[in-house]
């Protein structure tokens, strides 16, 4: 091997090092370094008694331009990702095409990664190589594209060398959709975070008057829950043929009956009044979901709702609310304190209320956990239950292009999104921790959830749900969580004295730019190139801010990520004023953003401890 490629690689890309250090390729024999036609290198992988080739025996670079050539889409993408390096020819001719792309190296084999090394010089590459992958042991594959997700916040493009494709099929096969997967799930997560990020951190502030005035159902009740049936209905097309075991169920009292989201509605339609709502959602929108409730004035419908829930839901709601803390919450845990000295217990945040929902329940000791509607996908002719007037149910045909398929419950083929399909696997993630719990699908024609059994309801109510009646009303009668209103209050102040410190850790900043700019005119160099170490400094203080960490980062985390990013970028450069005009201009931007989040917090939180303190003070 170049004793260059391995200097590169311990000092560049340590962990890509240690992983080819720790993979077992001695005796990989199946994988040889051979000489084209041309003399120039290329790659025999034998397979069965056949001899594979990963280049052109007779000509590897005139292939390798071809196929650059072919792709016609790769200019237009900020990032190139490439899985199946072999001996780098297609990306060699990709730099010498796109000198100014960065990219990232994907080698599922190790022993291919090895000829790589004595073959060609890495370090014609580092200009733009950004990162590189390889593959050691099963699995390995999950966390390489969790870190290059992470690391990544550009439109990326995937090129396949075609020969994986056709000599490792069934790996590259599985790869190509766990990528899709990945970049589906982090764009998914950057559009929510676009929309929901300031969200959030408004509905905990505002929630805090109505978390305070209503019990916790997480901790005041398990003893009405412990080892009771739970049924969690959703609003999947499936539901449309359970409304009449539901009524049975219901009527019976054979156990407890939960709806999440839009399956409320449905529910109301039928006749049939769940023991409680259950909602999660941060959104505006999320008030639509019970707006039926509030026009009606339903008020035999409790709300089971989680701290980060739109303001809006919570406002008019006409039946008895219970909260339950959820861990993205930053605000909650800084206010409250139990009087009873008891720690506060948190939900984790998951995509969906039903997930959400499945989890709480297993705290709260139900058991069995029944699944009713949960379809993770459709029918050929609906998307949703019927009874939602705010949805249509029916699935066009226009958007059947873009499903995907997953095996259901009976072992076939069905429709679904990657957004449900994406929900499916974060519940069975779930599920595989739940220990004790048994978890029953009965969800007619749905996508199978790993970790549950497919029961008809029918069959759960014969064989499952006693005869008699279990579910009792007189959980409805708990009275509010007793915090510790004189913690509350002190800790109201200290909020007030981080944001004040935050603030002034802002406008420090405008004092360092102004004299940056003085420098930048003056052209003192040596002094404008000082200011990087008081801007380290200052940097440290306002990350270490505990406002900072409750409020504005929650506000504002993809912006930071981009900032971040960006100090990256600028970091080496040897053009100081460029530098700090950079600096100047995009994390200036990013403090006027801070400027404008404290002042809503700060009118936010005088509004909410004003109905908190100012309530108890009068009663």
């Amino acid at each position: 091997m170049l004793i260059e490629n391995i200097n590169y690689l311990k000092t560049k890309f340590p962990t890509a090092w240690k992983v080819f250090q720790a993979a077992e390729i001695a005796g990989d024999q199946h994988i040889t370094l051979e000489m084209a036609k041309n003399q120039q290198h290329t790659v025999t992988v034998h397979i069965e008694g056949r001899i594979n080739y990963l280049h052109s025996s007779y000509d590897p670079q005139a292939e390798a331009a071809r196929f650059i050539t072919q792709q016609s889409e790769i200019g237009k993408y900020k990032h190139v990702f490439f899985y199946g390096v072999g001996l780098g020819y297609h990306i060699a001719e990709f730099v010498k095409r796109y000198p100014d792309t960065p990219f990232s190296i994907y080698e599922p084999e190790a022993a291919i990664f090895r000829h790589l090394l004595s073959a060609f010089d890495l370090q014609q590459w580092k200009n733009n190589l950004k990162n590189i992958y390889l593959e050691d042991k099963p699995g390995a594959s999950y966390y390489n594209l969790k870190h290059f997700t992470q690391t990544i916040k550009e439109d990326v493009g995937i090129v396949i060398l075609p020969s994986y494709e056709r000599i490792f099929r069934d790996k590259t096969s599985q790869f190509i959709a766990q990528f899709r997967e990945a970049v589906f799930a982090k764009k998914s997560y950057i559009q929510a975070s676009r929309v929901f990020a300031k969200r959030i951190t408004i509905n905990n502030v505002i929630n805090l008057s109505k978390v305070v005035h209503s019990p916790d159902i997480l901790m005041e009740g398990r003893d009405s829950f412990q080892g009771k049936p739970a049924i969690v209905v959703a609003a999947g097309p499936s539901l449309d043929q359970e409304y009449e075991n539901l009524r049975f169920i219901k009527e019976n009292g054979l156990a407890y009956i939960f709806s999440v989201g839009s399956a409320v509605n449905s529910l109301i339609k039928q006749g049939i009044y769940p023991d409680a709502a259950c909602t999660y959602d941060g959104s505006v929108k999320n008030a639509t979901v019970f707006q039926k409730i509030v026009d009606e004035n339903i008020t035999d419908i409790p709300l089971f709702f989680g701290t980060t829930v739109g303001f809006e839901t919570l406002q008019n709601y006409p039946g008895k609310m219970f909260h339950f803390l959820v861990n993205r919450d930053t605000i909650s845990p800084f206010f409250l304190r139990r009087k009873d000295n008891r720690e506060l217990e948190m939900v984790k945040g998951y995509k969906t209320i039903a997930t959400i929902t499945l989890q709480l329940l297993s705290k709260l000791g139900c058991n069995p956990i029944i699944l009713v509607g949960q379809n993770f996908a459709y029918t050929q002719t609906q998307r949703y239950a019927q009874g939602i007037d705010y949805i249509s149910p029916e699935l066009k045909k226009d958007t059947m292009k873009d499903l995907t398929t997953v095996i259901d419950v009976y072992g076939n083929e069905t429709l679904t999104s990657r957004t449900f399909d994406m929900m499916r696997l974060e519940m069975q993630e779930l599920i595989s921790s739940l220990d004790t719990t048994e978890v029953i699908n009965t969800t007619k024609g749905g996508a199978r959830i790993e970790g549950t059994t497919f029961i008809p309801l029918e069959e759960v109510i014969q064989n499952k749900l006693n005869t008699k009646q279990i579910v009792s009303r007189q959980w409805l009668e708990m009275k509010p969580t007793e915090y510790d209103l004189e913690f509350f209050k002190k800790q109201a102040e200290q909020m007030e004295t981080i944001r004040v410190k935050f603030e002034q850790i802002v406008n420090k900043f405008d004092e360092l730019f102004a004299e940056m700019n003085h420098y930048i005119q003056s052209r003192n160099y040596k002094q404008l190139e000082k200011c990087f170490t008081k801007f380290d400094k200052l940097f440290t203080r306002l990350q270490r801010s505990e406002f900072n960490s409750r409020v504005i980062f929650p506000m504002n985390n993809l912006m930071f990520e981009q900032i971040m990013k960006m100090f990256e970028e600028v970091r080496f450069s040897k053009d100081v004023v460029a530098k700090a005009k950079r600096v100047m201009d995009e994390f200036g931007m990013y403090l006027d953003n801070c400027r404008t989040d404290m002042k809503v917090i700060k009118y936010l939180l005088e509004e909410m401890q004003q109905e908190v303190l100012g309530e108890i003070v009068t009663a």
